[in-house]
């Protein structure tokens, strides 16, 4: 009995139709597809003389920057950045995976070097949202989302440092 019970949990898990329960901590955030991203867009990370550390998704060098994260050590946020194509920039939206935040913002627009609105929001470390990046590598912004490429595990790597030279360690 005890195999077949097995079988039929497996068989559940593996059908199509049978939706999994979200779990009831985290609410249930649709995720849609990863956006197609030019192959130099990557997560990096850089730091400067006076102890602020970065990390941003887009190419090398550049200012085609589409989210971006600053932070002092100990200060306990971070400024969080991210173009806002739908909107108006007054909200910063982040999710990963099944979690999202969002964050009161102040809005940005600068013609010259971008088309659009960028969201720019003060974001506590302690957010559901960035941990759960941290650990997935897995980002998205705005409403509708517009996801980031996931992570590779080099990239995983510098997320977590960044991640630690804001929290002071």
């Amino acid at each position: 009995m005890w195999r077949a019970a097995v079988a039929i949990v497996g068989l559940a898990a593996c059908s199509p139709d049978v939706p999994s329960a979200p779990s009831p901590s985290t609410p249930e955030v649709e995720q849609p597809q990863a956006e197609q991203w030019p192959a130099n867009f990557e997560w990096l990370t850089g730091a400067g003389g006076d102890g602020r550390a970065w990390l941003y998704f887009g190419p090398d060098e550049s200012d085609n920057i589409y989210v971006h994260f600053e932070c002092r050590p100990n200060d306990g946020e971070l400024n969080a950045e991210a173009f806002d194509f739908q909107g108006e920039g007054t909200r910063l939206v982040l999710s990963s995976e099944r979690v999202r935040n969002e964050f009161e913002a102040t809005p940005h627009r600068n013609e010259d070097i971008y088309s659009g609105v960028k969201a720019e929001a003060r974001v506590p470390l302690s957010a559901p949202v960035l941990q759960e990046f941290r650990r997935t590598g897995i980002l998205a912004a705005g409403d509708p989302a517009t996801i980031f490429r996931p992570a590779t595990s080099e990239e995983l790597g510098r997320i977590e440092s960044f991640f630690v030279r804001c929290a002071g360690d």
